[in-house]
Formats: structure tokens, C-alpha cells, sequence
């Protein structure tokens, strides 16, 4: 199953209408059918960088053991930056809830990113949410964008930013998932990271 980002919420196309598909048309005049998804969650089983005619997309794959959802967003996006925040916390082999969101901010502009919550113990109803690692206040950083003047108008570049996202993420193919039987922590305690 593919599913994009569309006003913070996941989007899965399908061909013809369904009971819960929503029918419009598109920029392009194209009339297109569309389940709308809060959420989605699995086990991170990979994530790829795909450059294509329109730019290029992280495309982040959730096995649930049933089925696999691939998650589509922007690279440079601000669903992307938000998610690799997050993914030093993110404890592997462990499944994880990945739920963007959109707001409206006081300043009348759409605020938007992700929120993570995983359950590393296995028993319900003990899903957690998973805070960012990178963080203002944090010792490690994320660079910042950097304005540069561009035939002769100040433009955002956030190449340095984008490069450190795509470490980060590309760092989610390298991890180790637990033994079957291991826990996050001893006694039950969250793990301290």
C-alpha cells in the first residue's frame, strides 16, 4: 500500500470510488479517488531516498506483519525533518505509529510535522510517544537554514539541514533490531535514550 502526506494527513489513492474513499479533482483536472489514514503503524523495515520528474521523496516502508505501507514524504519537507528528530529515539525492531499532522499557527500560516509513539514493550495500551532528540535545548543540534542572497533576492538554503536529515534517515537501514526476547530496559523501565 502507497500512502502520500496531504494537509497532515496520510493519503491512499485508489482507482475507483470506495465506501471510504473521497472523490475530487485534482490541480491537473484529473478526477481522483482517496482514502484519507490519521495514522499508520508497523515496524520500520526501510527507508529510501527516489528522485523522480517532481522532486525527491523519502519513501519510508511500516510492516505491520500483515501488510507493508510505504509512506511518501518531501525531502527538504518539514514532515521529514520533524521524523528524523525523532528516529534517535526510536528503539529498532520495535513497531512504531507514525501520525502526521497540520495546524493553523497564530500567525495564520499551516504548521505542520509528526508525531511517533511506540510501544517497546510489547503489552497494550503502553504505546509511548517518542520526543524529539534534537531539540533547541539539546547538546547536539541540527543545522539551521541559512539565508543567501540569490539574483539579488534573499532565498532559504537548506542544503546543509537536508544532508544531515538524509544521514539520519538513511541511518534507519543500518539498525539492529533486538533479540525476539529482549526488552528496552531492565524492570520494565523505558529505555534512558
Amino acid at each position: 500500500m502507497y500512502l502520500s502526506i496531504s494537509n497532515g494527513k496520510l493519503v491512499q489513492r485508489v482507482n475507483e470510488p470506495t465506501e471510504d474513499s473521497v472523490t475530487r479533482v485534482n490541480k491537473t483536472g484529473k478526477t481522483v479517488h482517496e482514502v484519507f489514514w490519521r495514522d499508520w503503524s508497523g515496524t520500520v523495515s526501510g527507508i529510501e531516498r527516489v528522485d523522480g520528474e517532481y522532486g525527491s521523496d523519502w519513501r519510508l516502508t511500516l510492516d505491520d506483519g500483515q501488510q507493508r505501507a510505504v509512506i511518501q514524504f518531501q525531502v527538504g519537507s518539514r514532515y521529514a525533518t520533524e521524523f528524523a528528530k525523532r528516529v534517535p529515539n526510536i528503539t529498532p525492531g520495535f513497531a512504531i505509529r507514525f501520525m502526521p499532522w497540520q495546524m493553523d499557527g497564530t500567525d495564520g500560516k499551516k504548521k505542520s510535522g509528526v508525531a511517533v509513539y511506540q510501544n517497546r514493550h510489547g503489552v497494550p495500551g503502553q504505546e509511548t510517544k517518542v520526543e524529539p532528540y534534537y531539540t533547541r535545548e539539546s547538546a547536539e543540534q541540527m543545522p539551521q537554514l541559512k539565508q543567501v542572497p540569490f539574483n539579488g533576492k534573499i532565498l532559504w538554503d537548506s542544503s546543509e539541514l537536508d544532508a544531515f536529515v538524509a544521514g539520519i534517515l538513511n541511518g534507519l537501514n543500518t539498525t539492529t533490531p533486538p533479540a525476539p526476547d529482549a526488552s528496552p530496559a531492565q524492570g520494565g523501565e523505558e529505555a534512558p535514550f
